[in-house]
């Protein structure tokens, strides 16, 4: 019987260690480990930077053994432009979708975060906006002869008169040159 108590004995110091509760004092605080897991992915990227055409990211919430946890708020932020949503609950699936828009061209980052603290981030691009999708200014029609002689002169009854005489004066070779004259000074 010596041998069994004795064998019991080691058994139970080896695979049974006591539990000493120790009440938490004002100091001490607990520590929060994360217990999911935060994976994104880019599901559009390379958006125009147009401040309408959005870029979009998936996110993944997962816990240790890989199951979806739906209903878990995630928070989004970006380093430049704008989102549809700053948090978004997951989905069944453990899926959470941000959109980001942007106006610059260039790299944004996007970042993910959980209230446990996990974070994850992506670098997503904006580009140009082609000048040939830039709104250009309707084409003005073309100015009609009596138009064309009256831009830039102030005072049209004047100028004619000033070109008529000096036509009748210096003959039809210098209307050309009193033009000009009359649009400079009248």
């Amino acid at each position: 019987m010596k041998i069994f108590d004795w064998f019991k004995a080691k058994l139970k110091a080896i695979y049974i260690k006591p539990v000493v509760a120790t009440a938490a004092t004002a100091t001490q605080t607990p520590e929060v480990k994360p217990v999911s897991k935060l994976s994104l992915s880019i599901l559009i990227n390379s958006q125009l930077a147009n401040g309408t055409s959005a870029n979009t990211v998936q996110a993944l919430i997962t816990d240790d053994a890989g199951a979806p946890i739906a209903g878990t708020a995630v928070n989004f932020s970006v380093n430049a432009g704008a989102l549809a949503q700053a948090q978004v609950l997951t989905d069944a699936n453990g899926l959470a979708i941000a959109s980001a828009t942007n106006t610059t061209p260039g790299p944004v980052t996007l970042t993910a975060s959980l209230t446990d603290g996990t974070t994850a981030s992506v670098s997503l691009a904006f580009v140009a906006v082609p000048t040939y999708l830039v709104p250009q200014p309707a084409a003005q029609p073309a100015a009609t002869p009596g138009q064309e002689a009256k831009n830039g002169v102030n005072d049209f009854d004047a100028a004619l008169k000033f070109v008529e005489s000096g036509v009748g004066q210096l003959g039809l070779s210098a209307k050309d040159e009193l033009k000009s004259l009359a649009k400079k000074y009248l």
